[in-house]
């Protein structure tokens, strides 16, 4: 897959490009650890810097970003666990606050939920 990648990424042909990040995306989809490899390797190796940022040819940067895409889509499910997120309950929402100016130049907040002026 290194090997693949750094030849896709140099090669002045980009004609099979498609095809075979077609082929590399089959090779991910059966392969949770290679999908972590290479994603894994594509910060390591910084292709992700210079695949993503400074890759001047809009085709690679668009299929290297279909494969990061790919990978992280198949380890998802796999790895949601790891990232555990509590959802936002309207009631622990925090108050939002409006400010504005007055005549004489000083600001003024209020609380729009509680309708409440905040002093300066």
């Amino acid at each position: 897959c290194h090997f693949v990648v750094e030849t896709l990424a140099h090669a002045k042909d980009k004609s099979l490009l498609p095809e075979w990040v077609r082929m590399l995306q089959m090779w991910l989809h059966r392969s949770p650890v290679a999908c972590r490899w290479f994603l894994l390797q594509s910060e390591a190796a910084g292709w992700v810097r210079s695949l993503l940022l400074a890759c001047t040819v809009s085709e690679m940067r668009e299929k290297f970003a279909q494969l990061l895409l790919h990978a992280a889509a198949v380890l998802r499910p796999l790895e949601l666990h790891l990232y555990p997120i509590a959802p936002l309950l309207p009631d622990t929402a925090p108050p939002v606050v409006v400010v504005t100016t007055s005549l004489s130049g000083s600001l003024e907040g209020t609380d729009e939920e509680e309708g409440e002026e905040e002093e300066p």
